[in-house]
């Protein structure tokens, strides 16, 4: 899957969404979804003062996010493996 920013995603115009996909992580898990919060809601609003009725992520601003998360993401693969369910 692909996203910018965690919230967003090309090909699914105007849905935005929260988690932990993609986007930043926090311990104060509300904390986090009110960070998300704001960052939709500045999008729609810069959205709106250029008169835009769709909000969609272009494909180069897209695989730009996915890049940045490839190279800063950490392996903890091990730890999962090892940590009981």
């Amino acid at each position: 899957y692909k996203t910018l920013h965690g919230i967003t995603s090309r090909g699914f115009p105007n849905m935005f969404f929260t988690g932990f996909i993609q986007g930043g992580v926090s311990a104060n898990t509300t904390a986090m979804f009110e960070q998300q919060a704001r960052h939709i809601a500045y999008s729609l609003a810069e959205a709106q003062s250029r008169g835009a009725t769709t909000v969609e992520p272009s494909d180069e601003g897209q695989n730009a996010w996915v890049a940045t998360i490839r190279e800063l993401a950490i392996d903890n693969s091990a730890f999962e493996l090892s940590c009981t369910p």
